[in-house]
């Protein structure tokens, strides 16, 4: 083998290890998530909201 091809094997090698690592990735912290789209903020309260078009019949036939 030509150790051109060798160095390169080596090098290959060698980045692919840099990847390996035997430790996980951190958990992500959960403690901080809030509730997306489940409050109306103060501004929005009494106007019309998605969630009232959506439970009405908005346009369809009724049968």
């Amino acid at each position: 083998m030509n150790t051109r091809h060798i160095a390169a094997g080596l090098m290959v090698l060698t980045s692919f290890a840099g990847c390996a690592h035997v430790t996980p990735p951190p958990e992500p912290d959960m403690t901080r998530l809030v509730p997306v789209n489940k409050t109306i903020p103060e501004e929005l309260q009494g106007r019309i909201t998605p969630q009232s078009l959506m439970s009405k019949n908005a346009g369809g036939t009724a049968r």
